[in-house]
């Protein structure tokens, strides 16, 4: 639905847009979150065509995301395709070129592609688990058998591409990357008395996985993201310790605010065109801002109320 469109842009899209504003950072600097929103466009490109035939004909499934294959296998590596789209989205560049922006997303170019072939077998899958652990000893064979296999396979993938130097593996990764995760995702999941344990805090970051790693940049990290801020000279764990719990609780924070914001801004009662309507009033207040920062001559006064705006959202939303 267009409301839960709208939501996920938002979710991803919304701490990034302020910190870029405040810190007068550059988009591409968080790679992340516009390698997320791109891919999340690719995703809704490849699966909102024809979805009534999702469950009934799985060869449209596979006819699509074959297309998506020749699609990220070809775009990446084509210069001319990749700068004749992009060139149309200065927020993109980093220094002034695309090259940044082309060298991080296409590393993960199959990232997405292996995760939609992941979800659409899953189904199969469970049920194949479920089968073998009904099959008793013999099921416990074969499991174990499997569980083997890909634990050969993720010491193999270690020892020749894992220990390689970080630029010469930079080839290998958008080709091996699913190697390791889905060698893990077998091994963690093939017997039961695995698959009910979990680790609660892996848990809870998860949930604030991106505002982590958007916020490290500011409070735990200096000197062009190559040195930790030390708060205490003498005491190199204890300063560990502080900065993380920090970011931690931050991020924490961020996400409980993008979210209260979020359900105020698209309420799921939203009607389509309410959707538009809120998007459009978004991105007015927000150009406003943007043009304060970008054409004031006072750019610390500019700077000043953007810092004012941000603290009234978080302060709001705290007592919301």
């Amino acid at each position: 639905s267009l409301i839960r469109f709208v939501k996920s842009l938002f979710r991803m899209n919304f701490l990034v847009v302020g910190i870029m504003l405040v810190m007068e950072t550059e988009y591409v600097h968080y790679y992340i979150c516009p390698m997320h929103t791109v891919f999340f466009f690719l995703v809704w490109g490849l699966t909102y065509p024809f979805r009534e035939y999702h469950h009934t004909h799985s060869w449209v499934v596979w006819a699509k995301l074959f297309v998506g294959l020749i699609f990220c296998a070809t775009f990446w590596l084509n210069d001319f395709l990749f700068d004749a789209v992009f060139r149309w989205f200065p927020f993109l560049y980093y220094e002034g070129s695309l090259h940044e922006w082309q060298f991080r997303s296409g590393l993960d170019r199959f990232a997405t592609l292996f995760g939609m072939v992941f979800a659409f077998v899953y189904p199969d899958l469970e049920k194949i688990l479920f089968q073998l652990d009904e099959m008793g000893f013999q099921g416990t064979i074969i499991k174990s058998i499997i569980t083997a296999f890909f634990s050969f396979v993720l010491y193999v993938w270690w020892i020749t591409l894992g220990t390689m130097e970080k630029y010469a593996y930079n080839s290998w990764h958008p080709y091996t990357s699913i190697i390791p995760i889905v060698s893990i995702i077998f091994v963690r999941n093939m017997f039961p008395r695995l698959r009910k344990y979990y680790l609660w805090g892996f848990s809870w970051i998860g949930k604030i996985t991106l505002e982590t790693y958007l916020l490290q940049f500011h409070l735990m990290l200096n000197n062009n993201n190559k040195q930790i801020v030390n708060f205490f000279d003498d005491y190199p764990n204890l300063n560990f310790l502080f900065t993380w719990l920090l970011l931690l609780g931050m991020a924490h924070q961020a996400f409980k605010c993008t979210v209260v914001l979020s359900e105020f801004i698209y309420p799921y009662s939203l009607t389509s065109r309410q959707v538009i309507t809120h998007t459009s009033l978004l991105c007015v207040f927000s150009l406003f801002f943007v043009f304060l920062a970008l054409f004031s001559s006072y750019l610390a006064a500019s700077t000043s109320v953007l810092w004012f705006f941000w603290l009234l959202v978080f302060v709001g939303l705290v007592n919301y």
